[in-house]
């Protein structure tokens, strides 16, 4: 769960307004990113005693460790945010620090800006190793030099398919990018598979070597004991890795054995009663056996953890990631067919108690994508105010919301990529996507108030490097509200100068939204994507939205190197509202005109 919180106390001109701000990053899939909100004031403070933005206490980690994504999860402790409790388990977002760095008692910061104090970390458990030469291995203490070496890789839980691999959980594997604990397959094996047996070394066809540890036990669907697994008696299962329709690969296997691996098929014609003996009868049995394997194979490979919404018409997959407001959760998952089992592409499930927002941001994905301008934005596929989700007790009282699933948000790219930004096409694609969203919303009346690029997700491979930028779309309608009425909550990196000064003077709540709002945001963003970091750095969200209060900012946009984009974003960013452009003068602008991008492309 990407969750940074922050709450701020602003002491500013005879008054105190209290804000909460909350961050993290795609789905894929997701976009998670730093929404503040919107409080009135509590009481006046001497405008000449307290002038100044004061911070509540860094947030602890205890038992952390660093996540493969760069991440930090741990149990945390003193959050500022009172909805997370002590104790609770918490994910940052990627880390800023240098992951090396990171130790006890030292402080990280993440991509997000905000900070955490690293307590004890967890004591993660070794892999088993090899023994040396001249010792015992891990095998009942007998020698094997074999074993000594230390690239060799471990495979437990193993099984032999009928192609003749291995199939089993992978450690101490030499490739780094491979971790302890994914499923690996390997090429066809060279011995015999009746010779196979646990401690022994397997060689395959392309060369390499393997130590077998435990190996995996299997399912009899009749006698209901223990015995060898079905694909090392002759069952199959499916190992390969598949590409969905919108070109993103099916998520990695999970080490962990699947919650539903002792499931039966309901409401499934049983298989013909084997007959007592012969050939039929063995048959029988090893065809039922490699069935349920391959159901249970299935489930592992999409990862589903047994929770349902709907139902049981959407299963759920991983773990939740927290939302901007702190208030919903955030789930893969995939639509289940006719026998519960996963189909189609991977989807992202939000669910909330926050009945009000969820239903709004439904209705908001209807009225965009329904118009005559319906953008660049994910797909919704079902609104469930009732979640009717398994077990009752955790989605008691809930509702979600299913889309079309990212492979992951532009800002999650820009890190991955150190910070440098798009260039070329690829600048152009995520620009134009940008602003076709944008002309979707206002020809809907509706202003968006939160874009940034944690809110664009990618659903194609290509990620800015190969020159293009395809396949980007928008997120997290949430906050979208009618022009002229009132914002619910912001964001202090998208909000522009004039909305900065209505809520440290008490204002915000009353603030009348307005197209421009979106054009400020949609400035800022590019200035991300095109230099590869935030405007503000690594400011914090008060000092964030103090910088913008005064009233002789202007934006320094020396920093972008393309002299079309650069003016396109002063024209943006211009602090008074009613000089900033609209979106069809956007769109006419020569930065669009003569990029081969948009409508009036060549």
């Amino acid at each position: 769960m990407k969750v940074s919180v922050a709450t701020c106390i602003l002491f500013l001109s005879g008054s105190v307004n209290a804000f909460t701000t909350q961050s993290g990053n795609s789905i894929s899939q997701s976009s998670l990113s730093r929404k503040t909100q919107i409080q009135p004031t509590t009481q006046n403070i001497k405008n000449e005693r307290l002038q100044s933005f004061i911070l509540l206490a860094v947030p602890v980690l205890e038992e952390w460790s660093i996540t493969p994504r760069g991440e930090v999860s741990g149990i945390v402790k003193n959050h500022p945010d009172l909805d997370i409790l002590d104790g609770e388990f918490l994910t940052t977002s990627k880390l800023a620090t240098v992951a090396d760095k990171a130790r006890q008692g030292s402080t990280v910061v993440t991509a997000s800006g905000s900070k955490y104090k690293l307590g004890k970390p967890k004591n993660m458990p070794q892999a088993k190793k090899p023994a040396q030469s001249g010792g015992f291995s891990f095998f009942g203490g007998k020698k094997s030099t074999l074993a000594a070496n230390k690239k060799m890789p471990i495979l437990d839980n193993w099984t032999v398919t009928v192609r003749g691999e291995c199939k089993g959980k992978v450690s101490n594997y030499p490739d780094p990018s491979i971790e302890d604990g994914e499923i690996i397959t390997t090429s066809k094996i060279n011995e015999d598979r009746g010779s196979l047996k646990e401690g022994s070394v397997v060689t395959t066809s392309s060369g390499s070597s393997y130590i077998l540890g435990k190996k995996r036990p299997g399912l009899n669907p009749f006698s209901g004991s223990t015995t060898s697994s079905a694909a090392s008696r002759g069952g199959t299962f499916n190992v390969a890795e598949s590409t969905n329709s919108l070109g993103s690969p099916s998520p990695k296997k999970v080490s962990a054995p699947s919650p539903w691996s002792s499931f039966s098929v309901a409401n499934k014609p049983s298989a013909p009663a084997p007959s007592p003996t012969g050939t039929a009868a063995s048959n029988s049995v090893k065809a039922e056996a490699a069935r349920i394997q391959n159901l249970r194979d299935l489930k592992l490979q999409y990862g589903v953890n047994g929770k349902t919404v709907g139902n049981g018409k959407y299963l759920l997959a991983g773990k939740p990631q927290r939302s901007t407001s702190g208030k919903s959760n955030i789930w893969s998952g995939y639509r289940a067919d006719k026998d519960g089992l996963p189909t189609g592409d991977k989807l992202t499930v939000k669910v909330s108690t926050n009945f009000d927002a969820i239903s709004r941001e439904a209705d908001n994905y209807n009225r965009v994508c329904s118009g005559l301008f319906p953008g660049r934005f994910v797909d919704k596929a079902e609104f469930l105010p009732n979640t009717n989700g398994d077990p009752a007790n955790e989605f008691k009282n809930s509702c979600a919301l299913i889309i079309e699933s990212g492979r992951k948000d532009l800002k999650a790219i820009l890190a991955e990529r150190g910070g440098r930004g798009f260039e070329g096409r690829a600048m152009r694609d995520a620009a134009s996507a940008a602003l076709q969203c944008i002309q979707a919303m206002h020809s809907s009346g509706i202003v968006w108030t939160d874009m940034k690029s944690e809110n664009f997700v990618i659903v194609s491979d290509e990620i800015g490097d190969n020159g293009n930028l395809p396949g980007v779309k928008g997120i997290d309608l949430e906050s979208a509200i009618p022009r002229g009425a009132n914002p619910v909550d912001f964001s202090p990196e998208a909000c522009p100068p004039e909305f900065a000064n209505a809520f440290i003077s008490g204002e915000g709540l009353s603030f009348k939204l307005d197209y421009s709002y979106d054009i400020w945001s949609y400035g800022m963003m590019l200035y991300e994507l095109t230099t590869g970091r935030s405007y503000f750095g690594n400011k914090t969200p008060a000092q964030i939205t103090k910088s913008l209060q005064y009233s002789n900012f202007k934006a320094d946009v020396s920093a972008v190197s393309d002299s079309r984009l650069r003016d396109l974003i002063s024209l943006c960013l211009q602090p008074d509202p009613k000089k900033r452009p609209g979106v069809t003068q956007l769109l006419l602008h020569p930065y669009f005109l003569t990029s081969g991008v948009g409508p009036f492309g060549w």
